[in-house]
């Protein structure tokens, strides 16, 4: 069941999205190569919705790419024709 948090306790609850991942240095437009346990943790499939996430709330698109135990992400600005949603495809 869920508990209440004092206010004291809820005061110490960081919700700020950089406190995980360093994403204003992985969000910069180069890519990094990434390694589940020392760089990210949990699953994959999760990081990469989590980078998804990340890069809409920043006007971006993530790219992520798994290989083998490593993994590639670099973000990039938004093509104005994504940003408006007319792209094609």
């Amino acid at each position: 069941m869920a508990r209440k948090l004092s206010k004291t306790e809820a005061a110490g609850v960081k919700w700020d999205e950089t406190t995980r991942y360093p994403w204003d240095e992985w969000t910069n437009g180069d890519t990094y190569e990434l390694k589940q346990g020392e760089d990210f943790n949990g699953r994959v499939p999760q990081f990469r919705s989590q980078c998804n996430q990340v890069a809409k709330r920043r006007g971006l698109t993530a790219s992520v790419l798994q290989n083998g135990d490593k993994v590639y992400v670099k973000f990039t600005k938004l093509q104005s024709d994504d940003a408006a949603g007319t792209t094609g495809a």
